[in-house]
């Protein structure tokens, strides 16, 4: 918001336990707003304040505020429209001190000024800065949202026991004077749904999906907007989807005939579209990986996630192979620093490529958070150099010139970006998620091992898109 970071909600540990150790001390109770002093080139002239939630916002039933949880639940689906936060779903314990967690039934809209202008002054936030409706179809985590116009698309996700199998649309009024939000909720389209009830148990359903990505989208065939949803899981109750999701104003389509080849959970994605070269480029950003990597140019194996090549490569039946699935899917889909992107030409054929460019390794020694209740180390310091796992369940704070929106789609223009420069134009900042110590972290271990190797990221990476020359100087790709 303007030139400040805030950050709520979320979980202040690393990978989740079988048991959805979703209790109220594993939360997030604390909102954090970073001036960034107009975007400081130098963070360590950024300032930080904070303040918890519980003092920030005032709970009044009067206007349907009944779920101020929401503040500190982990995976709630958002977006911002004029200033305002609005906040769906999410999984949090409402009970203090219990390990009983709910999907939020609820909707909230929240004024950002307000909101920043409490925590950097200590203060709470005035009555009617926060407005909540609630419906029990918006009791949903671990789905995706994205906007088309004023129409908001919420797509699959579950309530932590059954699955919605479908795409629904929102739309709202929100009369901030009045102090009320109504919505208006429906299924999106014909084929929005993929038939299978949400109470069915059988795993059934490709669209039984939840953690998958999703972004906007330009169709490069008809260059209209569009969402796309990339993989997530868990496909047949116990695997990885590879297949992408088309989302349109009347349908969703699944890719049949491509397979991703990486990035296939929850990680960050940067939607470019180029209208002189009429195709769409979709970058994902670590997260977890479903494959195993070879390049004949150097003549290497990757068996580990951490590796890229040195050059672009597109991935093929001959350089990537789709890992075996095992029954619990944690072993074949490991955490992967890999960034990949996947081309769309204007006949809709679907690439993938490797980068040739990851996360990089710390820069400085970096003190691990430390939990007791889950037995870490009195201390952990990650030496600099180290090259941990990052990407899943991160967020992008996006800070690029409106200019290059295309349409106001949430797609980057790449055309409009380097028209005038091939210098590389910084777009935003990477930052939280799961940072893991290892590849694999054995989901049949205790829940002390999963959370001593993994921890909540504290590290954040400015994002620049780089342009480079072809072998005709005039051009770029």
């Amino acid at each position: 918001y303007e030139d400040k970071i805030i950050l709520l909600g979320g979980r202040r540990r690393g990978l989740h336990s079988v048991n959805y150790n979703f209790s109220e001390n594993a939360s997030n109770e604390i909102i954090y707003v970073i001036d960034t002093k107009n975007w400081d080139l130098n963070p360590a002239n950024w300032q930080v304040t904070s303040q918890s939630y519980t003092s920030t916002v005032k709970a009044d039933t009067s206007i349907g505020f009944i779920y101020p949880q929401q503040f500190r639940a982990n995976n709630v689906e958002f977006f911002t429209q004029n200033d305002i936060l609005y906040m769906i779903g999410g999984y949090v314990s409402v009970t203090q001190n219990t390990i009983s967690p709910i999907a939020v039934p609820a909707i909230t809209g929240v004024n950002l000024n307000s909101l920043v202008d409490a925590v950097m002054g200590h203060s709470f936030m005035p009555v009617g800065s926060v407005r909540q409706t609630t419906n029990t179809a918006l009791a949903i985590t671990g789905g995706e949202v994205g906007l088309m116009g004023d129409t908001a698309y919420l797509a699959f996700g579950w309530d932590g026991n059954n699955y919605t199998h479908q795409v629904s649309t929102l739309t709202f009024t929100d009369n901030v004077a009045a102090k009320s939000l109504a919505i208006t909720l429906n299924t999106a389209c014909a084929t929005c749904s993929d038939g299978v009830a949400p109470t069915n148990t059988t795993g059934a359903g490709y669209f039984r999906r939840r953690d998958g990505s999703m972004s906007a989208a330009i169709d490069p065939k008809t260059e209209s907007a569009a969402l796309i949803y990339y993989a997530g899981v868990f496909k047949n109750g116990n695997t990885n989807f590879t297949t992408p999701i088309w989302i349109r104003n009347n349908s969703a389509e699944e890719v049949s005939n491509f397979d991703m080849r990486g990035n296939v959970y929850t990680c960050q994605v940067i939607p470019l579209y180029s209208n002189k070269r009429k195709e769409f480029y979709a970058t994902l950003l670590g997260g977890m990986t479903n494959s195993t990597y070879s390049f004949a140019a150097t003549s290497t194996v990757f068996n580990s996630p951490n590796v890229t090549p040195s050059v672009t490569t597109l991935l093929t039946n001959q350089n990537s192979t789709i890992t075996t699935v095992d029954p619990n899917n944690y072993l074949s889909v490991p955490f992967f620093n890999g960034i990949t992107t996947i081309k769309i030409d204007n006949k809709h054929k679907m690439s993938q490529y490797m980068m040739s460019t990851s996360f990089p390794t710390t820069g400085i020694n970096m003190a691990l958070p430390t939990n007791t209740s889950v037995n870490y180390p009195a201390s952990y310091t990650l030496a600099a150099g180290s090259d941990p796992y990052n990407g899943a369940e991160s967020e992008i704070i996006w800070k690029y010139n409106p200019a290059y929106n295309f349409k106001g789609s949430g797609v980057i223009d790449f055309d409009a970006m380097f028209s005038n420069s091939q210098s590389a134009v910084t777009i935003g900042y990477h930052f939280g998620g799961l940072l893991s110590l290892v590849d694999n972290v054995n989901m049949n271990n205790t829940s002390n091992n999963q959370e001593r190797l993994t921890v909540a990221s504290n590290r954040i990476f400015a994002i620049k898109i780089v342009p480079t020359a072809t072998n005709n100087s005039t051009s770029k790709k």
